[in-house]
């Protein structure tokens, strides 16, 4: 139905451009507007532009130029060819729902608002009014009227596929993945092969099943679209999370043979050069980006942790300090700024950057190391001694550190889940379990279609431990995403409740359809170690060695136990001291040399690691180490 917009738009615009030069009668830029019914944005937008090439002077060609940038998400550059519309006779009255539309994608939804209220109701397209108006809704955060907006349209017939993806694209956006995977369900049920529809979906099924579900999607979206340099790239970064690097960079030359110079297919190629230890090209290709996207947090973050593996850090530091003043609550960027100050000798900056990290129950063995060695050089020997400690002991895992987890993100500070779940811990930690009980309760009833809500209750049955009730929530939420953090915290609830036979399955799972993932494959490993399958836990942890490098503890205190049950004993102690060296004070680590001491019959070495393993407080597995001390 979008056709008969175009051609109310043209009725419109006719009598402005009489006379003018150009696609008034023979209209070849007519192909945008069907291509755009289609779903066929990167085809439209070049039809338009092969249209405005023909016949510069022409402002209806300006308008399906401007209508198809629209569709593609490119708000300036589609203001830019309204201008040139008015500049060459076009009606100013005509392409005012198109500015708005822009004024959107700008992310001004009161001045789109502004404008759809002032435009006279008999002039205008209504299924693309009724676009506009939900999209203004939602952009202003007015969510009662935004369900007035579906029931409306819905009566009156104006849901076309673009409304339904756009109502989808809403309900993402806004936590509602179960609203999302219905609207888009309804935008293919008009339209199976609607592009924006179908490049949707991959995202949707990334979320609520992993990457290879969403490969299919990214497959027939650039079949149906492929002159779409954006479906390209989406492509091209699934194949690249999936290990794909052949096909990978077939999908980047393909987005790069239709734009040349576009920014993101560089963007893409740095990430995948940096995850492969390739940091000097990761450098220049970010180079050959110049200042497009540099403000972006994805691309700061990259420039950053490339600049600290080439030994820049102050190149790094210039990089990260911005985007940490912008998102305080970035803990990914202010690791990496603490990082980069350490190593550009400044503790202070270290202290400073890892401060909201080090005071939550969830802080990485990483950061309160890092953070206590920045005390330790700045004489704070008390504060260091407590900061070491708490790294070596790892996160405190047992009560409330899921509910911190929560706002572990970017930008978590801004999202409302952030501050529910900042009063849940509060209330639990005053031992107030019924009223957060209560209060989780009544978030995951207002907002059942969010993950999100349903961790929040899961996360308060777990820190009561209710493990049942945290087991039903955690479903829920993998059931509406199945997310790492959903995985981490559903088999911790099986665990506890004894069936850790499900937890590995759901791992399994997991893992099939997210084969890079790191936490997956080292649980699957130590799965398959407690099962004695050494010869299978062994080959899956070198490749996470190959991609993670030789500073990973975790995997490399794994390593040391699977070349241990291997028989390679020269092996095993080579990766536990390397384990030791990365996480000196890790009790448990003492535990892996003295076992692997032990296999190489050196037996005194045995007992000294032992015997200082056991004194420490901080060893977490002390059923291991009372083990082995039988056999000393």
């Amino acid at each position: 139905m979008r056709w008969l917009w175009g051609v109310a738009l043209f009725a419109l615009l006719a009598p402005a451009v009489h006379g003018v030069s150009g696609l008034s009668g023979q209209m070849p830029a007519n192909t945008a507007p069907a291509l755009i019914a289609q779903g066929r944005i990167g085809g439209a937008v070049r039809a338009a532009q092969r249209a405005v090439r023909a016949a510069p002077g022409d402002a209806v060609a300006r308008v399906w130029l401007a209508q198809a940038l629209l569709e593609a998400d490119d708000g300036d550059a589609a203001q830019l060819a309204l201008m040139a519309a008015r500049q060459r006779g076009a009606d100013p009255r005509a392409v005012q729902l198109l500015m708005a539309h822009a004024l959107l994608l700008q992310g001004d939804g009161q001045a789109a608002m502004n404008v759809l209220t002032s435009v006279p109701a008999r002039s205008l397209p209504a299924p693309y009014h009724a676009r506009l108006q939900l999209r203004a809704h939602a952009a202003l955060g007015q969510w009662s009227a935004v369900a007035q907006d579906v029931a409306a349209a819905t009566a009156r017939h104006w849901t076309t596929p673009a409304y339904w993806t756009d109502l989808a694209r809403i309900n993402r956006d806004a936590g509602n993945l179960a609203g999302a995977y219905q609207a888009l369900e309804q935008a293919l049920k008009r339209a199976p092969d609607y592009g924006p529809a179908l490049d949707l979906g991959g995202d949707l099924a990334r979320a609520r099943y992993g990457l290879v579900a969403s490969l299919d999607w990214r497959r027939r979206a650039v079949a149906r679209d492929p002159d779409n340099v954006r479906l390209w790239l989406g492509l091209a970064a699934t194949l690249g999370d999936l290990g794909a690097n052949g096909e990978m960079l077939a999908a980047i030359r393909t987005a790069q043979r239709l734009d040349p110079r576009n920014a993101w297919a560089f963007y893409v190629q740095a990430v995948m050069a940096a995850r492969a230890g390739q940091f000097s090209l990761a450098q220049s290709l970010l180079q050959r980006m110049g200042e497009r996207l540099s403000d972006l947090p994805a691309v700061q973050l990259l420039r950053g942790a490339v600049f600290i593996q080439l030994g820049m850090p102050d190149r790094a530091l210039a990089a990260l300090s911005p985007l940490v003043a912008q998102q305080a609550d970035n803990f990914t960027a202010r690791r990496l700024l603490a990082r980069a100050a350490w190593l550009a000798g400044d503790p202070t900056q270290v202290a400073s950057a890892l401060a909201p990290l080090v005071d939550r129950p969830d802080a990485g063995a990483y950061a309160l190391i890092l953070a206590g060695r920045a005390a330790e050089a700045q004489g704070k020997i008390p504060e260091a001694i407590a900061l070491l400690t708490r790294g070596a002991q790892g996160p405190q895992i047992g009560t409330l550190a899921p509910l911190a987890a929560l706002t572990d993100a970017q930008g978590a500070g801004l999202d409302p889940v952030s501050g529910v779940a900042d009063r849940l811990r509060r209330q639990l930690l005053r031992g107030q379990g019924a009223s957060a009980r209560t209060e989780a309760v009544l978030w995951r009833n207002t907002h059942p279609g969010d993950p999100r809500a349903h961790q929040l209750l899961g996360d308060v049955e777990a820190a009561l431990q209710n493990w049942t009730a945290a087991a039903e929530a955690y479903t829920a939420s993998a059931n509406l995403e199945l997310s790492e953090r959903a995985v981490v915290r559903l088999s911790r609830a099986l665990i506890q409740m004894g069936q850790g036979a499900q937890a590995q399955s759901l791992w399994l799972r997991f893992l099939a359809q997210n084969p890079q993932n790191v936490p997956a494959r080292l649980v699957i490993a130590d799965a398959q170690m407690v099962a004695g399958q050494w010869a299978a836990a062994a080959p899956g942890l070198e490749i996470l060695r190959a991609r993670l490098g030789d500073h990973h503890g975790l995997l490399l205190r794994a390593l040391s136990r699977a070349w241990l049950g291997m028989g390679d004993v020269r092996q095993a102690l080579a990766f536990a001291r390397a384990a030791r060296s990365d996480m000196p004070f890790q009790a448990d680590i003492r535990v892996d040399l003295a076992r692997a001491a032990l296999a190489a019959g050196n037996r005194p070495a045995a007992r000294r690691w032992l015997t200082a393993a056991l004194a420490d407080p901080a060893l977490q597995d002390r059923k291991a180490a009372d083990q082995l001390r039988m056999q000393l």
